[in-house]
């Protein structure tokens, strides 16, 4: 295969192509590198970008300490952690790490500023917050059935007729996989999606125990939002969302002109994940608010920044009220029990991108080994990093501890 120039386009056979060749069993970069890996990437100069700062001494913050995150975005770039990543910190209202490097698409397009990159879970928040905007406007409501805007949810099986609104929020649903027979390639087919959801079987009690939903929660919120709201989740949250933010690179799945400007995930050490599964046009277009966003970093922090600000962007609009801020960023419990959840509605509470628990101020959400979005309400602190290099467990998390450990540094 032949790696094209900068100046080709690639096309969505290409994309395939590359993406294939990058995930199986030769991946570009990391310990384990390829002949091919090694070959593709002899000749490549690994570029780093930065957008307008605040200066540091202007936030209040040790130029040093911005120097050594610096250092270690960088290190692990070069290292082969992965091909590429971006890194938004907001202090306050003002952007003080805005950074970029690596590469995107293929060894010879370099990450950029305004690169889309998948967010896999790092969704959720996203649908989450269309959710209890609608929810703020009456037109759901959170403890009600979920087969009371949508009978057909509980037509084979009655017992889902208890599971609600916040049940799906919470992770509380009881149906956090299946059901068989709805594969990826039926992902970008929304009809699809809401029959294998009306067929999907419970394997718990809903409100019985907290079970995360990888992706069945982006279906079935996704669904809501369209039958209450008259509009696909995509477009909601298009108009409703980004747009009021103003992250106008950022999309619930890839319109089809646009599959060529989005990064690869690429496989690094991960030897299980379906990376080229991901890659695929199909997945990318799919419209599930569970994983399939797409936006740079400095658009998912501003998405963080309007939370951390009670509800309000930037410019001032309000998207949510500060008690539904409070109660979608707060440790929830599990409905039967009383045992305390780690998560809110939308959001893992109280833990760094690294995993580590640091108490009930923090929220965010991790995105399948390659990112993570996050406030530290105390710090008055909020990051977004996304990476497209696909990581086991203990090396995806020492990264993102290393980074969380340097971002809560610069202010600590």
């Amino acid at each position: 295969m032949r790696i094209k120039s900068a100046a080709d386009v690639l096309s969505r056979r290409d994309f395939l192509q590359f993406a294939g060749a990058a995930v199986a069993g030769v991946g570009l970069l990391g310990s384990h590198r390829s002949a091919f890996g090694q070959a593709a990437l002899a000749d490549i100069e690994i570029r780093f970008g930065a957008a307008d700062e605040v200066p540091p001494a202007d936030a209040g913050i040790d130029r040093g300490r911005l120097d050594d995150l610096t250092e270690l975005f960088q290190k692990q770039i070069r290292d082969g952690i992965h091909p590429g990543a971006q890194l938004t910190v907001i202090k306050g209202d003002q952007v003080v790490f805005d950074r970029w490097g690596g590469i995107a698409i293929k060894p010879t397009t370099q990450m950029r500023h305004d690169t889309k990159m998948l967010l896999f879970s790092s969704t959720k928040p996203l649908g989450a917050v269309c959710t209890m905007m609608l929810v703020e406007q009456g037109d759901l409501e959170l403890d009600s059935p979920v087969a009371g805007y949508w009978p057909a949810f509980a037509r084979n099986d009655p017992q889902k007729e208890q599971v609600t609104v916040r049940h799906v929020l919470g992770h509380q649903g009881g149906f956090p996989t299946g059901p068989p027979g709805f594969a990826y390639e039926h992902f970008n087919d929304p009809a699809a999606a809401m029959r294998a959801m009306e067929r999907v079987e419970l394997k718990t009690d809903p409100g019985s125990k907290f079970e995360y939903h990888p992706l069945n929660y982006g279906w079935v919120l996704g669904e809501l939002i369209r039958r209450t709201s008259g509009m696909p989740v995509d477009r909601f949250m298009r108009e409703r969302l980004f747009e009021p933010l103003g992250c106008l690179n950022s999309s619930l799945g890839v319109p089809a002109d646009e599959l060529d400007e989005v990064s690869f995930m690429y496989r690094v050490t991960d030897r299980e994940h379906p990376i080229e599964i991901w890659n695929s046009p199909s997945v990318r277009q799919a419209s599930c608010c569970a994983a399939c966003g797409h936006m740079p970093a400095s658009d998912l922090a501003k998405f963080y920044r309007m939370l951390a600000r009670g509800g309000l962007t930037e410019r001032g609009d309000r998207l949510l009220s500060e008690a539904t801020v409070r109660l979608m960023t707060t440790r929830g419990t599990v409905e039967k029990t009383g045992e305390k959840s780690s998560y809110g509605l939308g959001f893992a509470i109280g833990r760094t991108a690294g995993g580590d628990t640091v108490g009930g101020s923090n929220f965010g959400h991790g995105g399948s080994a390659s990112s993570f979005g996050w406030c530290e309400r105390e710090l008055d602190l909020v990051a977004a990093f996304i990476t497209n290099g696909h990581q086991e467990g203990v090396a995806h998390r020492s990264r993102m501890a290393a980074i969380s450990d340097s971002v809560r540094a610069l202010v600590g």
